[in-house]
């Protein structure tokens, strides 16, 4: 096995997951605000989601 491919798969393997339920209007609120921010690109909520996690927590991971 090519060792990059290696080190790609242990990289995917270490992410979390957290599965949530939002209320459909704050969902499509959310994703009204994701998308005037960041534009309608795959994986811009996730990076909007990963930033308010982390500003919720006081800016430290």
């Amino acid at each position: 096995m090519d060792i990059s491919l290696y080190g790609n798969m242990c990289q995917f393997l270490a992410m979390g997951r957290i599965v949530v339920e939002l209320d459909e209007e704050l969902d499509t609120a959310f994703r009204n605000e994701v998308a005037k921010r960041l534009g309608m690109k795959k994986g811009n909520i996730k990076i909007a989601i990963e930033q308010a996690i982390i500003e919720w927590m006081g800016g430290s991971i």
